[in-house]
């Protein structure tokens, strides 16, 4: 098994905040692997990408989501009772609800909605 690709900077957390979504992806490219370690609050940090990544991370035997995100997290961006913090079939059915609004007619509507918010 070859070796897994490691991040020289001791601290990559500014990196994480200056790059945000693509912080992974530009690491994975630069190092030509869909793995690679890092460290992140100080502490080591494994970053995957891909759909071999997707299928392992969406696997309720090796990952939970209950407790995993830091408060802060949840209390300015996921909301504390969001679809991230859940496991199981919780998390499923949720998902499922949630992406269920996820169509070209719905998403035009809540365009729509804001839009008309933002005028008045």
């Amino acid at each position: 098994m070859p070796e897994i690709p490691r991040e020289k900077s001791p601290e990559s957390s500014l990196f994480l905040l200056l790059d945000g979504y693509n912080f992974i992806s530009k690491r994975s490219q630069r190092f030509k692997s869909d793995v690679f370690q890092t460290r992140l609050l100080f502490q080591k940090a494994i970053c995957l990408i891909g759909e071999e990544a997707t299928r392992l991370f969406y696997d309720n035997e090796k990952f939970v989501r209950a407790g995993a995100n830091p408060k802060m997290l949840l209390k300015t961006l996921l909301g504390e009772t969001g679809v991230q913090t859940k496991d199981g079939l919780t998390h499923r059915f949720r998902k499922v609800m949630f992406m269920s609004l996820m169509t070209s007619e719905s998403i035009q509507q809540l365009v729509d909605l804001t839009a008309g918010q933002w005028k008045a």
